[in-house]
């Protein structure tokens, strides 16, 4: 949808403000999304369910738009 990027630098907004030490966050497109870019990742937050070869990944997190506070604990815990 039109409004998917925009939602996505919302949560990258988010993410700054509640997780500052993390790094390197980019937003990247469900149809950009290769293998190469999951195994490199360290973590994927996404706000869609992925694909089934993506999705049982222990790095993938699915995550609210609006980052609700049990998504702010799931990445605490996974940080941790």
């Amino acid at each position: 949808c039109h409004s998917g990027m925009a939602t996505a630098q919302l949560l990258v907004a988010r993410l700054h403000a509640r997780f500052p030490n993390l790094t390197n966050l980019e937003v990247i497109s469900l149809r950009d999304l290769t293998p190469s870019l999951v195994s490199s990742a360290d973590l994927i937050l996404t706000t869609v369910p992925l694909p089934r070869k993506y999705a049982k990944n222990s790095k993938v997190i699915q995550v609210h738009p609006l980052l609700k506070p049990e998504d702010i604990e799931t990445i605490t815990r996974f940080l941790s």
